[in-house]
């Protein structure tokens, strides 16, 4: 949690810090970690005229069936350049993200640890009325895991430590905004 609480300081401070900040502020979810039962919103702030910052948040707790589960969080704060007036029409971005997972297969054992990364990608806002837009954004980056295997989901006993490299989407949303003006 103190990673999130540096993201959100941070975000903060671009937002204080900027001289033609509009004002304008965005908050989303992504319908497609909605269709996957994980707990999203996001929050976009204009802070020039063709600039936006954008910090997601995702939370996943579940318990499934014949002993599976999937846990994460994760922060992913994003800049975007958009193409005309921020919060319309096309925009290039680049994100970071960081977060944690605890994973389970039934007998197969369980995978927890961080995970960290960086992807760019492009994406275009509708808007659908003068307080409802809609979201589309791929990615592409690249992820490092770092994670401990246990030989059973209840269990302590550690057997492995391991690292991975991703490289591949990073980032696909379809989300639907709010936008709120000062």
């Amino acid at each position: 949690m103190k990673y999130l609480r540096c993201i959100l300081l941070v975000l903060a401070a671009v937002v204080c810090g900027s001289q033609e900040t509009s004002g304008q502020v965005a908050v989303k979810s992504n319908l497609l970690y909605d269709a996957f039962l994980n707990v999203n919103v996001g929050v976009e702030v204009k802070v020039e005229r063709r600039w936006s910052v954008d910090i997601m948040f995702d939370y996943n707790n579940w318990t499934l069936s014949h002993g599976r589960r999937w846990r994460h969080w994760i922060v992913q704060p994003e800049g975007r350049l958009w193409l005309g007036e921020a919060l319309e029409g096309g925009f290039f971005a680049g994100h970071l993200f960081g977060g944690q997972f605890n994973v389970m297969f039934g007998d197969r054992g369980r995978w927890q640890g961080p995970a960290v990364g960086f992807g760019a990608g492009f994406g275009w806002a509708w808007r659908l009325g003068s307080r409802w837009s809609l979201e589309a954004e791929l990615a592409l980056g690249y992820a490092r895991y770092f994670y401990d295997k246990y030989e059973c989901g209840s269990c302590g006993q550690k057997i492995a430590h391991r690292t991975r490299n991703y490289f591949g989407p990073t980032k696909a949303a379809l989300s639907v905004v709010f936008l709120i003006d000062d």
